[in-house]
């Protein structure tokens, strides 16, 4: 993984204009820093333009490889908070998701103005009227096609394993492919720890409650069906049983 420091991407056209400036940038960021960048300088057009006194000025807030603690500059914690949320299973909100999407840091979402957004409730005011904040958002094409999603939950959650697939699926290819491989060789190495402890508590289990066989449990069998209960796991009896016999070799 090949990081770089304080790269700068500049814009000077009718429609855009500003610079942005990442304290570091990996080989393997999910988003195209190019793509968020150009979020980034929409986000503080807007702010501007409706004198929103925006406390955090500077694009550090919107940004996970920067930081607004100039003692800890070129810290990586809020990108590694980022790729947490995509870990196994997690469920994500909309506005978490759409930030994800858009390669900006969700963190910010826990500070005004972005802890107002109402995201996945949102519908386009009529042409005549003022656009609200929610309104930069809208029309992205991230927000288009998780709006739309088969994979979003009614309460406006995805699951982390769905907003990669929405994320790779489609045309716009919202997630790089490099940044893409690492973190499901990140999922991967979770996954694994996470069956080593799955295994260690049904060996604990068994060992409790197996001096109680043909006591409260008939038979093997039903020890490995309470195991299953107990711990709620979604696998067979046999599965428990070959974990339990390759733990006694």
């Amino acid at each position: 993984m090949a990081i770089k420091k304080d790269v700068s991407f500049k814009f000077d056209s009718n429609l855009l204009t500003g610079e942005v400036i990442y304290e570091t940038l990996s080989d393997t960021r999910l988003v195209d820093p190019y793509k968020t960048a150009i979020h980034v300088i929409r986000i503080e057009e807007w702010l501007n333009d409706n004198n929103m006194g925006y406390e955090f000025g500077n694009q550090n807030l919107l940004i996970p490889e920067n930081n607004t603690n100039p003692d800890n500059k070129y810290s990586l914690d809020s990108v590694r908070y980022s790729h947490k949320l995509l870990s196994l299973n997690k469920l994500i909100p909309f506005n978490a998701a759409l930030f994800l999407l858009l390669g900006l840091d969700v963190s910010a979402l826990m500070l005004p103005p972005f802890n107002q957004l109402k995201l996945f409730n949102y519908y386009q005011p009529e042409m005549d009227s003022s656009r609200p904040f929610e309104h930069v958002f809208f029309i992205t094409d991230e927000f288009d096609e998780l709006v739309y999603s088969r994979f979003v939950r009614e309460d406006g959650k995805i699951l982390s394993d769905d907003l990669i697939k929405l994320a790779k699926d489609n045309d716009n290819k919202f997630f790089q492919d490099k940044g893409l491989r690492h973190i499901l060789k990140q999922k991967k190495k979770i996954s694994n720890t996470e069956v080593i402890d799955r295994n260690k508590k049904i060996n604990n289990l068994w060992n409790e409650l197996y001096p109680e066989l043909n006591k409260s449990y008939p038979s093997k069998v039903s020890i490995y069906r309470e195991i299953i209960q107990i711990q709620k796991l979604e696998i067979k009896e046999d599965a428990v049983k070959k974990i339990i016999a390759n733990k006694a070799k």
